[in-house]
């Protein structure tokens, strides 16, 4: 039926994503113009099954309209809401659950200052692949509109 998946950029959080450190919409870069950040995803899906799901990130520089491929994440079918404690609960309805889990970015070379936006495109079953050893055109091919499901818009500033 649907599904809604949000995301949150912080510095980071606890290994049981409990605890969220310092949300942010600005960021400042090391001084060799590097940034790191944990991305927060939040996935609720209301009667909606999946065999596998899997969430492709991207960071684009809005103002040079230059596009990154960072990474993805898969997940195998579940159901119900998983606690950090490793316990399960179902809802009311069938083939719905909830998650929270992380995408971090790590030393990432940004374009200079300016205004960012992260992107999270949705591919389902057999649409998932493997882009690790795609050639980056391709990556970026892979991002279309109709398969974008959250954005976060985030200014860069350079180190001082």
């Amino acid at each position: 039926m649907r599904d809604n998946i949000n995301i949150i950029l912080c510095e980071r959080t606890d290994d049981t994503i409990t605890n969220i450190n310092n949300i942010f919409d600005t960021i400042t870069t090391d001084k060799d113009g590097k940034v790191s950040f944990t991305t927060v995803v939040f996935i609720n899906t209301i009667e909606e099954y999946y065999k596998k799901l899997g969430l492709y990130f991207y960071i684009e520089k809005v103002d040079a309209g230059k596009i990154t491929y960072l990474g993805s994440l898969e997940y195998a079918s579940q159901e119900g809401k998983q606690f950090s404690n490793g316990e399960t609960e179902y809802g009311s309805r069938p083939h719905s659950n909830q998650s929270i889990s992380t995408f971090d970015v790590v030393d990432f070379n940004m374009l200079g200052a300016g205004s960012y936006e992260m992107q999270v495109y949705k591919y389902t079953d057999e649409e998932v692949v493997n882009l690790a050893d795609k050639e980056l055109e391709e990556c970026i091919e892979f991002a279309t509109d109709d398969k974008l499901v959250a954005t976060y818009a985030f200014f860069v500033e350079d180190y001082k």
